[in-house]
């Protein structure tokens, strides 16, 4: 749009709407306004040009041939705009790809800033907030926030409510970010949505028992979770994979946009040109990957076509809890068994530990000792507020990857208060119920577990709140946890192996 370019003669007569504030000419943006343009207005461009000027997508192609950034590279343009250092915002929970994937772009892997975590896992949403602020208070402009929907070590919801509502307030001051919902995990939890959901609604616990051997009734998901799951319609942009909770064979992995407008910005051919309906008859273009293998793609289709993508499909798969790592140990046994997540009397203000364990024993009598049927067919006697589906509901975590860690006990019965011995402790516990060499037998271990660590850089207040539940000191020691999660759709409480 400079004097001589092939865009000049629309500078003095094209108009655009700043994050904040009237329309005014674009050529007269700031650097700070064009890096905060709302994603809508910046997807309408290449139709405005057209239906005010005509200008064709060949001719805009052929422009911005030479000034997009797959043409001239990041360096051209932060010099030509003074661009500093701009960010991404995700909890120090993330998968490693992120970090990865600021190497690849060029954005840098110290750009993809990890913010800190709660009690539970989840991205500490006061901490964000400060985030945002000082970013906009000193005008460092923010690509996304990415919510977690389901990690890998501990199968967190990020709040997503809560980020969705900070992207809208920090838009009215001025900075404007997409919102990416990791989904990688979580995604397909979706599915346990029921139809005609919406947030604030109650869904019912299940009123149906079942029949025959093996009956495992429907387990809703957290309230929390399930309106975090709901809002995913409302981020920008979303990643799916099958191979995961949808148990489809790797690789099969999806990137889906709100807008589809969106994917021009990442194709190697032309940008933002997409004006109507397109036939695209290759998504080699999109992304980094060329060739793309079939077989995946028609898995996902199949198992989509053939399950169901809904509460009586999916959802039924995905709906299944247990409780058993909740009230595993007692006080009689030599050692105790933690969850990441706190129980319900844990989290009551003024919760002692006999109220806690007086809920772990509520735990055992009416849920670990009991099948199915005879949980469902007690309820049926119960208020709602002491049914044993609804205690059921609040345990576990948010989807169904289960960490715990455990720690032992002394002759006396004292709680070991180290660390690291608690760690060693967990590694020959690891040792004995995994495969870790070729003369290892499977047939011989009745489950299997794996094992991560929480690094106390990365896991903060989290990792010292679990330490202090585990009866260890809160040190700066990282933290070595335990983690399962059902690898199968095919088993019920029938089964004998997980």
């Amino acid at each position: 749009m400079k004097d001589g370019k092939p865009l000049a003669f629309i500078a003095k007569s094209f108009k655009m709407r700043p994050c904040i504030g009237e329309s005014k000419l674009f050529k007269d943006f700031s650097t700070w306004e064009l890096l905060n343009m709302r994603p809508t207005e910046v997807l309408d461009i290449p139709d405005r040009l057209h239906s005010q000027y005509r200008i064709s997508p060949s001719f805009l192609q052929s422009v911005m041939d030479s000034h997009g950034i797959q043409s001239t590279g990041k360096d051209v343009l932060e010099k030509e705009f003074n661009l500093g250092p701009m960010f991404y915002y995700l909890s120090n929970s993330r998968h490693y790809s992120w970090p990865k994937a600021g190497a690849i772009t060029g954005i840098g892997a110290e750009n993809i800033v990890g913010v800190e975590l709660d009690h539970g896992a989840r991205v500490d949403i006061n901490a964000l907030r400060e985030r945002l602020q000082d970013s906009l208070d000193q005008q460092k402009a923010v690509y996304a926030v990415v919510a977690i929907v389901g990690s890998t070590e501990e199968g967190c919801v990020d709040p997503l409510s809560e980020i969705i509502n900070l992207r809208d307030e920090f838009q009215e001051k001025g900075l404007s970010f997409l919102v990416h919902a990791d989904g990688a995990w979580g995604g397909y939890f979706c599915t346990m949505l029921p139809r005609g959901f919406k947030p604030g609604d109650e869904i019912a616990l299940p009123s149906d028992q079942g029949s025959g051997a093996g009956f495992v009734p429907d387990a809703s998901l957290r309230a929390q979770t399930t309106e975090d799951l709901f809002m995913i319609r409302q981020a920008d942009t979303v990643t799916v994979d099958p191979h995961k909770a949808a148990y489809i064979p790797y690789p099969a992995g999806a990137l889906c946009y709100k807008d589809g407008r969106m994917r021009y910005l990442v194709t190697w051919t032309a940008p933002v040109l997409s004006r109507g309906v397109t036939n695209d008859t290759s998504i080699g273009i999109y992304g980094i990957e060329g060739s793309k293998p079939g077989a995946a793609v028609m898995a996902a289709w199949f198992a989509h076509a053939a399950i169901g993508l809904h509460a009586d499909g999916y959802g039924k798969l995905l709906g299944e809890l247990s409780a058993e790592w909740a009230a595993m140990s007692t006080k009689d046994d030599t050692f105790i068994v933690v969850p990441l997540n706190m129980l319900p009397s844990e989290l009551k203000k003024g919760s002692t530990p006999e109220d806690v364990e007086a809920e772990k024993q509520k735990i055992r009598d009416r849920i670990l000792s009991k099948s199915n049927e005879e949980i469902c067919s007690a309820d049926t006697e119960r208020s709602d507020d002491d049914k044993s589906m609804a205690l059921l509901r609040a345990l576990g975590s948010d989807l169904n990857i289960n960490a715990f860690s455990i720690n032992w006990k002394y002759a006396d019965g004292t709680i070991n208060q180290d660390v690291e011995e608690a760690n060693y402790f967990l590694q020959r516990c690891i040792e004995r119920i995994s495969v870790d060499s070729p003369e290892d037998d499977p047939t011989t271990i009745p489950f299997y577990l794996t094992s991560t660590k929480f690094p106390q850089k990365d896991y903060g207040q989290c990792a010292q709140n679990f330490k202090r539940r585990l009866g260890l000191i809160a040190d700066n020691t990282d933290l070595m946890v335990l983690r399962n999660v059902v690898m199968s759709p095919w088993y019920d409480s029938s089964s004998t192996a997980v």
